[in-house]
């Protein structure tokens, strides 16, 4: 339900010139959160939505067979997502579950297949040429799309694949076991690896192919883990083949390379950590799928090339950056990334952290011919960097390099900020001067609230430009603050960020550090967020509750039921055509602060298990929820499609 939240908030937010849609396996969801701090641009949709689908369970433990190479738990492209899945499709079929019984018969596989994972409208399914039925437990089937079909109800104006795929199924989990597909090939296209493969990060993968010199073909590598590092490039044929570069990932993560050449509607874009998402319809995206070769691999992180003090990129005329991936060890002032444009006018470049959405995203440019070096705060880990024209307009669907950053000096302090914040940016008139000190001092003398056992310390790299400060409360990090030079010897505040509740401010005048504040139980907002839902006839107290949903909020914030008993709501949605809904969770002290603030508290583990999960209700409309009995307590309840709409629901 989550997922759905993320999507249709995501997809209003890209109609009104705004960011993210479900991410492209994290890395997309980042690149979203990148370019809504810098500039609210339009990231791809479906760049974004294959990240939301492809970042399941672990392809690991339970009991599986190793086809093809090494490598530990199972490896198979479709239609298992893990061993739990693999597990419950066969006790199903031993008990004679009718809705399963196609996936005991390959032909019946292979035939959805083609029609649920490639698109393609009809298909003729037979045992492949060379195919050895000796070989116990491994089939070999080619389909292909029917002479004579249409396919312009898949993508108008398109004619169908001509050429045939080749899937090599296995039984999974036992002898008799279920098939599933672990290899795809095309009469063109044909990995050099083989399912369960150890793929090291910079590996280059060459790829033999009778394609004509200089088509473009889709490669690229996926995950069924969450992994960073996905990546999708499009790679023209040169001296018949094919290369691509595995871009940085961690040892462990299981996904599957791929390579493809889609059918697809003008401005349509390939996706293919798309393709092999759990469930049907979830193929492809304004295309269909013409010839396709995926393997499913264990990645190792191995030796990312290029490892230097400077990452060196290139950006060329059609927004491509190379190559396409990179490590670079940080300075003391911080992540010295160089962009050369060698395109005929002015590029714009990106530059984003993967680690975490608080630390430091941006961008900047660079003229024609022009190679610009710039540094950058990024933290010790994984990170993205992509340009674009300037003349560029409509969805951004620029390709990212991946990079690593290194920390082989273990320089770097984090910001280490987890909870919901609150900030302020400062300005000042021309010529302002500022304080003068080490940053630190300066920090410890100007912050107001400072408890007495607070520490007060450098973040981020040493000898950054921008010297970032932070506050340290009872091993929290709880306010961060960030200096410019005034050009004058002194320190101006840049940026202020707090914790929500903690009463951190900037003061011009020398403040010093004080003895904890106020007294032990200091009044705030949660205290009587409660009290109107206690006043009289309040439809939000009893065990037959009323909420109202209009403008993308709730009329309430608080409800209070009765423990023990049946509980009922009704949910009033006034928001004409968008859905919504409320679901219940257990209440943390995060979500708590979140409350308070009417913060989005975002995908976290917090929300990953609800006690009740409310069918959505699409406005003008009226739905009624029926959860309950419940212990006394405090539980928090949201809108998943609109999070900032939340509350605390009391039992007692």
């Amino acid at each position: 339900m989550r997922d759905l939240r993320q999507g249709l908030e995501q997809l209003g937010e890209r109609v009104e010139v705004a960011p993210d849609a479900f991410e492209r396996l994290e890395r997309a969801r980042r690149r979203h959160e990148r370019n809504r701090r810098i500039t609210a641009g339009v990231v791809a949709m479906l760049v974004a939505i294959a990240g939301s689908l492809v970042a399941f369970s672990a392809f690991r433990g339970g009991s599986g067979v190793q086809p093809g190479g090494g490598g530990s738990g199972f490896f198979a492209l479709w239609p298992e997502q893990t061993s739990e899945g693999l597990a419950a499709a066969q006790e199903g079929v031993d008990e004679g579950d009718p809705d399963l019984a196609w996936r005991a018969d390959p032909m019946k596989i292979a035939e959805r297949f083609a029609l649920e994972k490639l698109q393609w409208p009809a298909v003729t399914v037979t045992e492949a040429e060379g195919y050895d039925p000796s070989i116990d437990g491994r089939i070999d089937l080619d389909i292909a799309v029917p002479a004579g079909t249409s396919c312009d109800q898949i993508v108008s104006g398109v004619t169908c694949p001509t050429t045939k795929e080749t899937l090599t199924l296995t039984r999974l989990g036992r002898p008799d076991g279920l098939w599933s597909v672990v290899q795809v090939s095309s009469d063109d296209l044909a990995l050099p690896l083989a399912p369960g493969q150890e793929v090291a990060s910079g590996t280059t993968i060459e790829l033999p192919t009778t394609l004509p010199e200089g088509e473009k073909v889709a490669m690229g590598v996926s995950y069924f883990t969450t992994c960073d590092g996905a990546l999708e490039e499009f790679i023209p044929v040169s001296g018949a083949k094919l290369e691509f570069v595995v871009p940085h990932v961690r040892d462990g993560c299981v996904g599957y390379v791929y390579v493809m050449t889609p059918k697809g509607a003008a401005g349509a874009f390939p996706v293919g950590g798309f393709l092999f998402a759990d469930g049907p319809g979830y193929g492809s995206v304004d295309y269909l799928v013409d010839e396709i070769a995926a393997v499913p691999v264990s990645f190792t992180s191995g030796t990312t090339p290029g490892h230097s003090d400077v990452a060196e990129f290139t950006c060329d005329g059609t927004g491509t950056i190379s190559p396409a991936s990179l490590a670079v060890d940080a300075q003391a002032d911080g992540v010295h990334i160089a962009v050369t444009n060698t395109a005929d006018e002015a590029i714009s470049f990106t530059v984003g952290s993967l680690e975490s959405p608080s630390y430091v995203v941006g961008g900047d440019g660079a003229d024609p011919g022009v190679r610009k070096e710039t540094v950058w705060q990024l933290p010790p880990g994984d990170a993205d960097v992509s340009c674009r024209l300037v003349s560029a307009a409509g969805i951004d669907t620029s390709p990212m390099a991946a990079l690593r950053v290194e920390d082989p000096t273990d320089s770097y302090v984090p910001i280490g900020m987890t909870c919901p914040t609150s900030g302020q940016v400062s300005g000042y008139a021309e010529n302002a001067a500022g304080f003068e000190g080490d940053p630190v001092e300066v920090a410890r003398q100007h912050l107001s609230g400072l408890e007495f056992d607070d520490t007060v310390e450098r973040a981020g790299y040493a000898k950054s430009e921008q010297p970032m400060v932070r506050v340290v409360r009872g091993g929290d990090v709880v306010a961060t603050a960030t200096f410019i030079d005034d050009g004058q010897g002194g320190w101006l505040l840049d940026t202020l960020d707090a914790c929500v509740n903690v009463l951190i401010g900037w003061s011009e005048e020398v403040t010093g550090v004080s003895g904890p504040m106020g007294s032990a139980n200091p009044p705030t907002a949660w205290e009587g967020l409660c009290d109107s839902a206690r006043q009289g006839d309040s439809p939000h107290h009893g065990a037959d509750l009323q909420v109202t949903g209009r403008d993308f909020d709730f009329d309430t914030s608080c409800l209070i039921a009765p423990a023990g008993r049946p509980l009922t709501i009704v949910f009033s949605n006034l928001d004409g055509g968008v859905p919504r809904n409320i679901s219940v969770y257990p209440l943390t002290p995060y979500l708590r602060e979140c409350i308070v603030t009417g913060t989005d508290p975002g995908a976290v583990d917090d929300l990953r298990d609800p006690l009740f999960s409310g069918d959505m209700v699409t406005g003008v409309d009226e739905v009624v929820y029926e959860l309950g009995p419940l212990e006394p307590g405090e539980y928090y309840f949201e809108d998943v499609v609109h999070p900032t709409a939340n509350g605390v629901l009391v039992v007692e």
